[in-house]
């Protein structure tokens, strides 16, 4: 269920949730998030291709893109605003503490919005993209 898959920030790039995430890490106020998974294709057709393009796969990347409702005293949301403002990278795991399924990553925050409507809670949405290798963390 989607509601079990939490954005928590971490002190490092972990490698099983028993080893580094618990509750209180948890982007306080999230109401949703999206992570994009992604790979750079290259195009290797020639001649013999029969008019089809072949393909390699190239560099791969991924993107987390988390909404929270604004808590300007969270610690969690705080250091999220105060590492944008430095380019500092944050850890970050995506993921279910339950099933101790997610992915983990180094990322830096290439975004953050502020929606601040009439009679509405203010959200905070925040893109951050992962600085290198995203491991995908599966139950022991």
């Amino acid at each position: 269920m989607g509601h079990s898959r939490k954005v928590y920030l971490t002190d490092s790039v972990v490698s099983s949730v028993t080893s580094g995430v618990e509750e209180q890490d948890w982007l306080t106020g999230e109401t949703t998030n999206t992570v994009n998974l992604n790979g750079n294709l290259i195009e290797v057709s020639d001649k013999s291709s029969d008019g089809w393009q072949k393909f390699i796969s190239g560099i791969k990347g991924a993107t987390v893109d988390v909404t929270v409702n604004v808590f300007d005293t969270d610690t969690n949301q705080k250091k999220m605003l105060e590492n944008f403002f430095s380019g500092d990278k944050v850890f970050v795991f995506v993921g279910d503490l339950t099933t101790k399924t997610g992915y983990a990553m180094e990322a830096l925050i290439s975004s953050i919005s502020e929606t601040n409507d009439n009679g509405s809670v203010s959200t905070r949405s925040m893109s951050l993209t992962a600085n290198g290798e995203v491991k995908n963390i599966v139950a022991a």
